[in-house]
């Protein structure tokens, strides 16, 4: 039996951050994780300015990659998530 992980992305940092972080791990990684976030990644605010709900479900199913989000973008893309039969969870990390 072969399990299969779909990684969805959702920080509080800049896109080009993280695909800078994922450049890294290919060039420095024995066993590289292949991810390719071309038209699959959107920021809190393009999240915010799609139309409607049911884009932002459609949003959720194809992108990989959320950056600059906040907490209330998270609980939507778990909802969303969780909605379609995906097990999902959101944790945080409070520094105070």
């Amino acid at each position: 039996m072969r399990l299969l992980w779909f990684l969805k992305v959702v920080t509080v940092f800049p896109h080009n951050w993280i695909l800078d972080v994922h450049q890294w791990i290919m060039h420095h990684s024995h066993h590289p994780i292949v991810i390719s976030f071309t038209g699959k990644s959107f920021s809190g605010r393009e999240f915010d300015d799609l139309p409607n709900a049911e884009a932002q479900k459609k949003a959720v199913r194809k992108a990989r990659l959320f950056s600059r989000v906040e907490p209330a973008h998270k609980s939507k893309i778990v909802e969303y998530l969780q909605s379609d039969g995906e097990i999902s969870a959101m944790v945080s990390e409070n520094r105070r």
